[in-house]
């Protein structure tokens, strides 16, 4: 593993935490409204960090203009979803994150690190898994 590689999963990782932190903190009747919004807003940023990867690509590969287009759908779809209700937000970004990954494995496996599949395959799983977890204590 090179430290590039080492350094992406590290902090990827720690960028779990405050998914982690705010689906329990949902659950909490006198935080949830916080957490909730807290946990959406935080979705969005990193939804939209997400499709960055992809502006990046194009800028470096000029074959792969198309992926412009792509990399911006993540941040446009993650700010109007921060538009609706915290009761749509959080399953709506859950979904996002979904679709980003399931866009990713169908069209731009080629380009990308296999490591990077991987742990996008893993993160994509904990976050969906902290967005309903959220959405579920929210809703209580």
């Amino acid at each position: 593993m090179d430290m590039t590689e080492k350094n992406a999963k590290q902090l990827a990782y720690a960028g779990m935490v405050p998914f982690v932190i705010l689906a329990l903190g949902c659950w909490n009747d006198q935080f949830s409204l916080y957490a909730g919004r807290w946990l959406a807003g935080y979705a969005a940023v990193v939804l939209s960090f997400v499709g960055a990867v992809h502006w990046g690509i194009a800028l470096v590969r000029p074959q792969e203009e198309r992926r412009l287009l792509f990399s911006i759908l993540p941040a446009l779809s993650g700010w109007l979803v921060l538009m609706v209700s915290i009761r749509l937000a959080l399953p709506a970004l859950a979904i996002a994150f979904v679709m980003v990954w399931q866009t990713e494995r169908e069209q731009y496996f080629s380009w990308l690190p296999d490591w990077y599949l991987q742990l996008r395959s893993r993160l994509t799983v904990a976050v969906a898994a902290c967005l309903i977890i959220g959405w579920a204590g929210y809703l209580t």
